[in-house]
């Protein structure tokens, strides 16, 4: 049986504390560096237009998410590109910022994953980075492949080289009750270096 173990202190108290159950979640995956921009014309809240240096790589139809100082918007549509140009709409999140600010621009970058949060016993995240100077990353929950259905749970903003770790088994608040998560859209915040972002749990597939 599959178990896991993580480390608590403060101060003089410390414990080591292990979970078990029938299945490991064990994710690893590299996230590219976001586009350092501008957002050069803000038409509404959810529209505009950030441009960024060539090469950015975006596409038409693109999913990005937007981090800037004090603010993210998620899942937000890629209605046009030029080598330097980027045309925004749509989302959820913070309404965007006034024109001439900051941004760190980033494709999301979707991921399978299979794992129903009312049967988890304990389930942490985490993203590391070399050296963040970035916003961290954002997480979104599905209940389909492909960030497709509804979203599961709430945006989960990590921030580099924190871990969340939620021991439900222990009394922790469940991020992810309701409808199994099939897949889950992810993007990094820092426009220097990538992210690794791994998320490890145990779940109970015979509750």
């Amino acid at each position: 049986m599959p178990s896991l173990s993580y480390g608590v202190s403060l101060g003089s108290i410390a414990a080591a504390v292990t979970r078990t159950g029938d299945q490991l979640v064990d994710l690893e995956i590299t996230l590219d560096a976001g586009k350092a921009g501008t957002l050069t014309t803000r038409t509404d809240n959810d529209t505009g237009v950030v441009t960024v240096s060539s090469g950015h790589g975006i596409t038409d139809s693109d999913t990005v998410d937007l981090y800037w100082s004090g603010g993210e918007r998620y899942g937000v549509d890629v209605t046009a590109t030029t080598s330097t140009t980027i045309s925004i709409d749509a989302g959820a999140g913070d309404n965007l910022p006034s024109s001439s600010t900051a941004v760190v621009i980033c494709k999301r970058t979707t991921i399978n994953l299979a794992v129903d949060g009312d049967n988890l016993a304990i389930i942490g995240f985490a993203v590391d980075v070399a050296a963040s100077t970035g916003y961290g990353t954002q997480l979104r929950f599905f209940d389909a492949t492909s960030c497709g259905g509804s979203a599961v749970g709430s945006v989960m903003l990590l921030l580099p080289n924190q871990p969340q770790i939620y021991d439900i088994t222990g009394g922790a608040s469940n991020p992810l009750t309701g409808n199994p998560v099939l897949s889950l859209g992810a993007s990094n915040g820092d426009s220097t270096y990538s992210a690794v972002l791994k998320i490890k749990g145990i779940q109970d597939v015979t509750p």
